[in-house]
């Protein structure tokens, strides 16, 4: 750890703010009811002590100590009265202040503070503590000249949690901003064109010393405070081959737990999967979220056939296949089919079978013959790509809804997958599939996090990041709540 900054309690924002808070800082923590300020504070003090070992002193004027303790316990999953019975934390309930106690009870909080040796303490609010004083000008005097003793002579990191009433933007009394090394704010919100999904976000509008690499981010509260940080590629450090998931008697599992247990189990047997992916979503980064089904099917010795997105052709997915799931070249002629437009040249590879471009009937015939030789030759269940927008640009608007309408009719009839790829843009053509889909879902992106969402079945907001733990790129997905 820097011993110059102090953790904030997760690892991601440390990483976003050079390292965490400076040390023996004033940092303020501002934001609406409900937006997570306490579990904050909560897991600055926990994750000090457990990981730090730094001892630290949570002081509230709203809520008693038992059900301070019983409430972030239950909010971390952990136990803070056991740090507290070892002394690794104490908690000061000051709910009763009043304002002839005012000095004595800041006079308490520096000594408590002293007497523990804290190099940590949660003032939760500092907007109670407030209304105990006159004038605004006293709080100001308060800050400058008791908390200096804290943080200047102990080197103690002071949060002082500041509550904004609902429909207000301002902080606090308009002043502690300006006295604070530190000013953060939790909101939450309900972004429309999430359809009216709920989000959280943090923004870091000052930290001193610290160059910010942008000022707002996406945060959730499951287990705790997490930062939800801009999609970010990952190395592959040892690579491996990639495992089979179980399916069950009804589903195909998508080759991910967490995508498994968003969309209620996996693929339906006989089923469409819809993907609507906003422009500004790279290949990359949806190929992470849909790629791991295919690579799960031919881990069993299962087949699949590709209409690829623009800017993929046979060699390019082939290569993939093989290089991120670890498939061998053998593997890939016997149990892929990408189907590409024909250039003039042969197929000189068993994976790769060409389409004229010219005749739509013919290519659909094309496209629907080579979807069932892969099944025949393994004799098993098959899943199938298809890019909305390719079809599209080879062939215009009806002949792509005919060859989706055929090939979803396909894969009900014989128990197999489809996935179907498409953008915003294609909007006719959505409203044909999204009525067939048994599956509809959503990427976006805000504040460069990468989210998903179902309509059908509807879900809550999930982050997607990626995953390499395994030796091979899967995605990890973390709901906002």
């Amino acid at each position: 750890m820097n011993q110059l900054r102090v953790s904030t309690g997760d690892d991601c924002l440390d990483s976003l703010i050079e390292g965490g808070f400076p040390r023996g800082s004033l940092i303020l923590l501002a934001g609406n009811p409900g937006t997570g300020k306490t579990v904050f504070g909560g897991q600055f003090l926990y994750r000090g002590a457990v990981d730090h070992k730094e001892r630290g002193v949570y002081v509230s004027f709203a809520e008693s100590r038992g059900r301070l303790l019983h409430n972030l316990s239950r909010h971390l999953e952990v136990d803070l009265g056991k740090l507290a019975e070892e002394g690794a934390i104490k908690v000061l309930d000051l709910q009763a202040v009043k304002e002839e106690g005012v000095s004595t009870v800041l006079e308490m909080i520096v000594e408590e503070t002293r007497a523990l040796n804290a190099k940590r303490l949660v003032v939760d609010s500092l907007t109670a503590m407030a209304q105990a004083f006159k004038e605004p000008v006293e709080l100001r005097i308060i800050l400058q000249m008791l908390f200096s003793r804290l943080i200047e002579k102990m080197g103690c990191t002071a949060l002082l949690i500041v509550e904004v009433p609902t429909g207000r933007r301002e902080l606090g009394l308009g002043m502690e901003e300006f006295v604070a090394d530190g000013v953060m704010i939790l909101r939450k919100r309900v972004i429309p064109r999430l359809d009216g999904r709920l989000v959280r976000e943090l923004e870091v509008s000052k930290m001193r010393g610290t160059e910010l690499q942008q000022p707002l981010y996406l945060f959730t509260l499951h287990k705790g405070f997490k930062v939800l940080p801009p999609f970010k590629v990952k190395p592959v450090d040892e690579k491996r081959r990639f495992q089979a998931m179980p399916d069950t008697d009804t589903h195909f599992s998508t080759g991910s737990g967490d995508l498994d247990e968003v969309i209620n189990g996996g693929y339906p047997k006989g089923s469409l999967a819809l993907y609507e992916i906003d422009d500004d979503i790279s290949q990359l980064e949806w190929e992470l979220l849909l790629c791991p089904a295919l690579a799960n099917f031919m881990s069993q010795g299962r087949g699949g056939t590709i209409l690829p997105a623009g800017g993929i052709d046979a060699d390019i997915a082939a290569r993939a296949v093989m290089n991120l799931y670890g498939f061998t070249q053998e593997e890939v002629d016997s149990l892929l089919r990408v189907q590409e437009p024909q250039t003039g040249t042969s197929p000189d590879r068993p994976y790769r079978s060409l389409l004229e471009g010219l005749d739509a009937e013919k290519d659909i015939a094309q496209l629907m013959r080579t979807m069932g030789e892969v099944k025949e030759e393994t004799g098993k269940p098959a899943i199938y790509y298809i890019s909305l927008d390719t079809a599209e640009t080879l062939w215009g608007e009806e002949a792509t809804r005919r060859i989706g309408s055929l090939a979803t009719i396909k894969v009900k009839k014989e128990h197999d997958v489809v996935i179907k790829l498409t953008h915003p843009a294609l909007k006719k053509i959505n409203e044909k599939f999204v009525n067939l889909a048994d599956l509809h879902l959503k990427m976006v992106k805000e504040h460069g996090a990468i989210l998903l969402y179902g309509e059908k079945p509807r879900t809550g907001l999930y982050v997607m990041e990626m995953d390499t733990s395994q030796g091979y790129l899967l995605p990890k997905l973390t709901p906002i709540i």
